[in-house]
């Protein structure tokens, strides 16, 4: 057993805590209480996103295809999930009014990130693409970048390229209002990407896993 001052750490700390009472202290059994809710959360969130939405929207499928007169969806306002919801909202604008849901988004988003999988930046060639002429010229934008891991890998894997990443990472103000702890040179912007695009002359735009969250009729636009 570990020494009384020192904080549950392990998963052996946390189960000998709720196992054996009676070889803890109070302090310890509050801590390894507080490590289990917090493993709880962060896990039982993304599954309410999935169940709550995704389910919802499944289990009134076949009405809608009845009403639709089975017309494959090809709005994004106007889908599935609008007729289970109720709403005329997206997805994302609806997740958007229910912070819980958006909370799960963010915590299934960040599951996804942090997947090993290769870059793109490591097999395109960035350092002969992407460069510009001037350090203050603006780079390359973001778009529905979630919270920058993208940006801050490719920064961190090439530090010698010039150009302002600060042109820019850009979401819904929800997913904005989260970002924290961005690598200099990279700025979070409140962008509706249906809106007319404010950052002019980048090298580049960037769009990973969003063209397949709409329907041709938004894609396009």
């Amino acid at each position: 057993m570990k020494l009384q001052d020192e904080p549950i750490r392990s998963r052996q700390d946390i189960n000998t805590a709720l196992v054996s009472p009676g070889n803890v202290t109070e302090q310890e059994r509050r801590e390894a209480l507080v490590a289990c809710e917090s493993g709880r959360a962060s896990l039982e969130t993304p599954f309410k996103l999935v169940i709550r939405l995704s389910f919802s929207a499944l289990y009134d499928l076949p009405d809608y295809f009845e009403e639709s007169r089975y017309k494959s969806p090809d709005d994004g306002y106007d889908g599935s999930f609008q007729y289970a919801r109720a709403t005329n909202l997206t997805v994302f604008e609806y997740l958007a009014t229910k912070p819980k849901l958006q909370q799960a988004f963010k915590n299934s988003m960040k599951i996804t990130s942090q997947r090993q999988q290769l870059q793109w930046f490591e097999y395109f060639p960035a350092d002969t693409k992407l460069c510009v002429e001037s350090s203050s010229d603006p780079l390359l934008v973001d778009i529905g970048g979630f919270l920058g891991s993208d940006l801050t890998a490719f920064k961190q894997s090439h530090p010698a390229i010039s150009g302002k990443l600060s042109s820019t990472l850009q979401n819904l103000p929800a997913v904005i209002d989260n970002v924290k702890d961005l690598s200099p040179g990279i700025e979070a912007m409140a962008h509706d990407f249906f809106a007319v695009q404010p950052v002019k002359g980048v090298k580049a735009y960037y769009l990973r896993s969003v063209l397949h969250d709409w329907p041709n009729k938004q894609s396009r636009r």
